[in-house]
């Protein structure tokens, strides 16, 4: 098989190997500095529904789309796509 004439390749957490030039991964990037503040801000502040509350957040992933997915034609430079939540 080949990627991505045959087949499309999609990664996930956009680790630094992902955007090489040889490898060229799309990929789904986390926000994890916005999960990490959102987190510690439910950690720290106050709660009316007592220290068990169930809480959800939600964040908007971002698809980096690179080679792995758009053909060889490409360009490697990546696109950006934000979920919406």
């Amino acid at each position: 098989l080949s990627v991505p004439k045959d087949i499309a390749i999609v990664g996930y957490d956009d680790m630094p190997l992902a955007g090489s030039q040889t490898i060229s991964l799309t990929t789904i990037r986390q926000p994890i500095e916005r999960l990490a503040e959102q987190s510690i801000a439910a950690l720290t502040g106050p709660s009316g529904d007592g220290p068990f509350a169930a809480l959800r957040i939600l964040v908007a992933p971002e698809l980096i789309e690179r080679r792995s997915t758009l053909g060889t034609d490409a360009a490697n430079k990546p696109r950006r796509r934000v979920a919406r939540s």
